[in-house]
């Protein structure tokens, strides 16, 4: 897994690190460099009890892609965001309400695909469809756990996460 143990906060959020947002709903998250396809970057993140980047407002949105780009993954990341050809709409892979969305011009556009991809370099920080057998690396994101007390905290207004 591409993430700094020395950083990881056991017993909160067990091997992810924690993301203090200053609010009831911190969250915590674990950057895998490995490139997968979008299914297989899901069940792992289902496996540790979280799903593919979550995204529901522009803060976090900007700070996934701040994190990204700390360790180097230039290509673009999944995030848990499909489209369910059934009714042609999108659907975050938790079930949690689409609030948010942040396309690129001319997206979604599902002749591209039916997964979404936030670039980095290309369309940096805006979604895009891609092919969900596409290659790339994801970050996993989830709840921490309640009633903690821990100093070592990041806040994404800090930019990304210490490598």
């Amino acid at each position: 897994m591409g993430y700094n143990s020395n950083t990881a906060l056991l017993g909160i959020c067990d091997t992810y690190i924690l993301l203090e947002q200053g609010k009831n709903d911190d969250f915590c998250y674990l950057v895998d460099t490995k490139l997968t396809s979008q299914s297989q970057a899901e069940a792992n993140c289902v496996t540790q009890l979280a799903h593919v980047a979550i995204i529901h407002d522009q803060s976090f949105n900007d700070y996934v892609k701040r994190t990204a780009l700390a360790y180097g993954l230039t290509d673009g990341i999944f995030i848990g965001l499909t489209n369910n050809s059934d009714n042609d709409s999108y659907v975050w892979s938790d079930g949690s309400e689409v609030d948010y969305t942040n396309f690129a011009p001319g997206f979604p556009d599902t002749t591209f695909g039916e997964c979404i991809v936030m670039g980095i370099t290309l369309f940096p920080g805006k979604w895009f469809n891609s092919d969900c057998s596409t290659k790339l690396p994801y970050i996993c994101t989830k709840q921490a756990r309640e009633n903690y007390n821990c100093s070592m905290r990041f806040s994404r207004l800090h930019g990304a996460a210490q490598l």
